[in-house]
């Protein structure tokens, strides 16, 4: 034990502990803004529509010749460190449509990051023909697709005239008046009456209807709602909207798909947010939902938990919602037992209410292990840790608290904090030399510490790996088994040096899984991009395999796969972080 003891205790690699070595964020500059649960919309703009002219507030635009209109972008902090060349190799269309495709409410950070950066970055144009201001168009249409309006907006705002980008540009545009609300809407109808003579897309005859209603042409309104009505409109959610803003007291049962067009109408229409809004809205829509003060709160508190997890409200503000959240005195007199009948969100909001409350470290870390447990269920660990962090932080590490070590280290790894982490997990180590629960704690740690440590080509260590297998019990349970391939499959994606023979008693060791995997042509379009090095083309594809079920809910094949493509195709440090997001969030 004291051999294994000293190797925990060793960094996963030379540099493994270097300032410039640890997970940093892909987009330092795309913070989320803070949001407070007692906002109310009609006091202030969530979102402040993106002004075409420059001002030193604005994101800057870079603009270099070499890569004409298509390829402009912004700069580093919204476009992250992505070279120019992201698309040599690829095919403009086949590009263009693989943006099209990309996953809009990914519950990962790693994942929206990745997604922003190939989408914002300027860069050469993929090879191929096509109508000017095409490509520039539809990444500023997959950037609004994700909620991301404002950057979408950035990206186009010194971007010349063309139909192409002509179009997306208003529609941005419009539904970013649509989101702000008062004034703007007059803006937004103005947008409308001038795109509704041009383009005969549905969407600006709905807008036109709604502008209509709201404009003092009621009848036209009508007239054009029988039209769509008549002619089996799709979009039953406007239909029931149009007619509430008209004074009608249907009631709107679900919005399975919402815009900003319908959140402007039932704004309108001083309708409620229906709960079946937030399964299908984009992190911004989400964002909304939760800045909404006529809306329960019970589906605004779900709703900014999923927009933190989607990167677009940060982990403190879900940390203020927390803390408003109300509870009966014996709820907060037995938290723990009070959170087992409540919904994860309620439970979470529970929990940190009495962690706050708790005076002794020993209370707040015993607190804190229940609320990363009931997390873990909900596949919202990584989530509840960052919302933690800052009172984690401040937690000392001392030989009382080392029973506490595996759960600190995972939440800091989580909030992107290795070395702090990596004190959590020497304490547990130097502990473990006298104390076997202690050691095996350390144990436990070493596949996610190994994940954030190391360094491509680095040899494996097979007695760390024996060891941590029999403190995950082998495979002899389909959820051991399941970790164990999880494991050994991280490592070799990333480029670890595991023995074949160890993948394949492991992987062939059983735990079947009921995650979907992707098709068998993504698969091979995924290895052939990456092995040609189109990182671009990598990384959408890779997006698209993860789906907006995201890592937490990929199954290992998805994860092995794309980890693997992202890291080969040059894209290391997105390929790391996701692997760990996926390790944390499955519960190594």
């Amino acid at each position: 034990m004291a051999l294994l003891a000293a190797g925990l205790l060793a960094p996963a690699g030379a540099e493994a502990l270097a300032d410039d070595d640890r997970p940093v964020q892909l987009l330092p500059g795309l913070d989320a803004q803070p949001l407070e649960p007692d906002y109310a919309p009609e006091n202030e703009d969530v979102f402040q529509p993106q002004k075409p002219a420059r001002s030193k507030d604005a994101v800057e635009i870079d603009e270099l010749e070499a890569v004409g209109p298509d390829g402009t972008g912004l700069g580093e902090s919204a476009g992250g460190n992505l070279p120019a060349t992201i698309w040599r190799g690829s095919k403009r269309d086949y590009v263009e449509a693989l943006m099209a495709r990309l996953p809009t409410s990914g519950p990962s950070l790693t994942m929206r990051r990745l997604a922003i950066g190939l989408l914002a970055t300027q860069a050469t144009p993929p090879e191929g023909g096509g109508p000017p201001g095409s490509f520039l168009s539809a990444r500023a249409g997959a950037l609004a697709a994700m909620g991301e309006y404002q950057i979408a907006a950035a990206l186009l705002a010194n971007a010349p005239t063309s139909p192409a980008l002509d179009a997306v540009r208003a529609r941005i545009e419009t539904d970013l008046d649509f989101l702000a609300g008062g004034e703007e809407f007059a803006r937004a109808c103005t947008h409308t009456r001038e795109e509704v003579k041009r383009s005969g897309e549905p969407y600006w005859q709905k807008a036109l209807i709604f502008c209509q209603i709201i404009g003092g042409e009621a009848e036209a309104g009508r007239i054009g709602l029988d039209v769509l009505r008549d002619g089996g409109e799709p979009d039953k959610a406007f239909l029931v909207l149009a007619d509430a803003v008209l004074g009608s007291k249907a009631k709107l049962e679900a919005l399975p798909d919402p815009t900003p067009l319908h959140f402007a109408m039932l704004k309108r229409a001083k309708r409620p947010i229906p709960e079946s809004a937030s399964e299908g809205a984009n992190p911004a829509l989400m964002r909304l939902i939760a800045a909404s003060a006529d809306t329960p709160m019970k589906l605004r508190l779900a709703a900014v938990e999923r927009a933190e997890l989607a990167g677009t409200v940060p982990a403190e503000s879900v940390g203020k919602f927390y803390e408003v959240q109300q509870f009966k005195k014996a709820e907060l007199t037995n938290p723990l037992k009070a959170a087992e009948k409540l919904s994860g969100p309620m439970a979470r909001a529970l929990i940190y209410r009495a962690i706050l409350a708790e005076p002794t470290p020993d209370g707040q870390a015993k607190l804190m292990q229940a609320g990363f447990a009931r997390a873990r269920q909900d596949k919202a660990f990584p989530m509840f840790a960052r919302v933690v962090f800052p009172l984690l932080a401040k937690i000392e590490q001392t030989p009382a608290l080392a029973f506490f070590a595996g759960d600190a280290a995972r939440a800091l790894l989580a909030g992107g904090e290795p070395a702090m982490a990596k004190r959590w997990h020497t304490l547990a180590a130097e502990q473990g030399r006298s104390d076997p629960a202690l050691f095996d704690i350390a144990v436990s740690l070493w596949p996610v510490m190994a994940l954030a440590e190391q360094t491509t080509g680095e040899p494996f260590k097979p007695d760390l790996f024996d060891a941590w297998l029999k403190v995950n019990g082998g495979t002899a349970t389909p959820e051991a088994a399941q970790r164990a391939s999880l494991t050994v499959t991280l490592m070799k994606a990333l480029g670890l040096q595991v023995p074949d023979q160890v993948v394949l008693d492991i992987t062939l060791g059983g735990g079947n899984e009921t995650a979907s995997v992707p098709p068998p042509a993504l698969v091979d379009a995924l290895g052939k991009a990456a092995a040609e090095q189109r990182s671009g083309e990598t990384g959408l594809l890779s997006l698209a395999a993860l789906g907006n079920d995201g890592p937490t809910r990929a199954s290992t094949l998805t994860l092995a796969l794309t980890v693997q493509s992202l890291n080969n195709a040059g894209l290391a440090l997105p390929a790391r972080t996701l692997a760990l997001e996926a390790a944390l969030g499955k519960g190594l």
